[in-house]
């Protein structure tokens, strides 16, 4: 459908641009003026007759015997069907957006199907590109008919629902945290910390998805794995960062010794996940803070990802979380080492089992006590971290 839609914008495009061409030719050739019945002075088309493609070169054959002289009337002759075939695109445009919200679950259940929706956006701007090749300038320069923009359409919307997606995990978490009280109960907090977590993971495990199975559905420069990872690092940052009082992190002495442990394992993962996806990224210093407002990752048409601001707003929150990282790490050592002290209090301080062999050698529990306690931290440690964490 979109194919037959394209070639009849095309062809009422080039009937434009090719009946108006055909005025200021006939006016030139009297030596007259027109100003198509408006104050604008005529304006004359750069087609190159010999580098015209058949596709786009049919407009000789669609100019009405007689009457119409200036660019008005061409107007008003194109009037209805220009209305039915852009009132179509409009339609069209619906069916693609819905297609696009699904996104994910295409790529899962109907990856061919989502390949074909994207192909759909694209043969409006094969079409653009073309009549921009064969016209030297892009439609609706210097006329009033362009092609439906199907690209920045389906970019945009798949912009917001990348943020959505993210958006609405969080939605259910606070809503269950706020129905068990989270505010006012120690047990309901620490569930609360960690169901967010749990989203951050669950929204960092994506990326991969997204690189592995569903990037591949879409033209590289739409640039698909670089928009849904600065998605999640937004939306991720920002709800750790309420989470933790900031990126002073006033809140993390109110954190259990496990969720801090947890929280710095999380930041690792979505660190390596990051570089590794993006191998630069790390050394990016980032130019300015997104901590009010979402970054705005798409060009001014938004035909394209703007990479510059991807890359920068992604180096922010990759820094930016290393900087939580240190802070929960060392509240996790301060931590670790009260609990240890206490402990080994409480271990010398203990009546321990005395022996002795039949060499007469003196055996005490003390030391496996001590070596048992510090076997406790470590295996904690071990259960929650990366073997790459330092």
């Amino acid at each position: 459908v979109s194919r037959e839609h394209v070639e009849l914008e095309i062809f009422l495009v080039e009937a434009e641009a090719g009946m108006k061409k055909r005025i200021d030719e006939e006016l030139a050739e009297a030596g007259m003026k027109n100003d198509g019945g408006s104050s604008n002075e005529p304006r004359r088309s750069s087609i190159n007759s010999g580098n015209s493609s058949s596709r786009f070169n049919r407009h000789n054959s669609l100019i009405p015997k007689g009457g119409i002289t200036n660019y008005e009337e061409v107007d008003n002759f194109l009037h209805e069907h220009v209305k039915n075939v852009w009132e179509l695109g409009d339609e069209i445009r619906m069916r693609i957006m819905s297609g696009i919200g699904s996104a994910f679950e295409l790529a899962m259940n109907n990856p061919a199907g989502l390949v074909a929706l994207v192909e759909a956006v694209e043969v409006y701007e094969t079409a653009n590109e073309e009549y921009k090749t064969v016209h030297g300038e892009e439609a609706g320069s210097k006329q009033n008919l362009r092609f439906t923009d199907m690209r920045a359409s389906a970019l945009k919307q798949m912009y917001q629902d990348f943020e959505l997606r993210g958006l609405e995990v969080f939605r259910e978490v606070h809503e269950v945290a706020q129905q068990r009280g989270a505010d006012d109960d120690e047990e309901a907090a620490n569930e609360y910390f960690n169901s967010v977590l749990r989203a951050c993971n669950g929204l960092t495990s994506e990326i991969s998805f997204v690189q592995n199975q569903m990037s591949g559905c879409f033209p590289e420069y739409w640039a698909l794995e670089m928009l849904w990872s600065t998605c999640v690092a937004h939306v991720c940052s920002k709800q750790i960062l309420d989470q933790i009082g900031g990126t002073e992190g006033h809140k993390l002495p109110d954190l259990t010794v496990t969720a801090l442990l947890d929280l710095v394992a999380w930041i690792e993962t979505f660190r390596s996940t990051i570089e590794e996806s993006f191998p630069n990224i790390g050394e990016h210093i980032s130019k300015k803070t997104y901590f009010d407002k979402r970054p705005d990752l798409l060009q001014e048409d938004n035909r394209q990802v703007d990479m510059d601001v991807a890359k920068d707003s992604l180096a922010w929150a990759n820094n930016m979380l290393w900087e939580v990282h240190d802070l929960a790490k060392d509240e996790f050592l301060f931590r670790t080492k009260e609990q240890t002290n206490e402990w080994l209090d409480n271990v010398y301080d203990a009546d321990h089992t005395k022996s002795q062999t039949s060499e007469g050698r003196l055996i005490t529990s003390l030391a496996e006590d001590v070596y048992s306690l510090a076997g406790v931290q470590l295996r904690t440690i071990r259960e929650r971290l990366t073997r790459r964490s330092e």
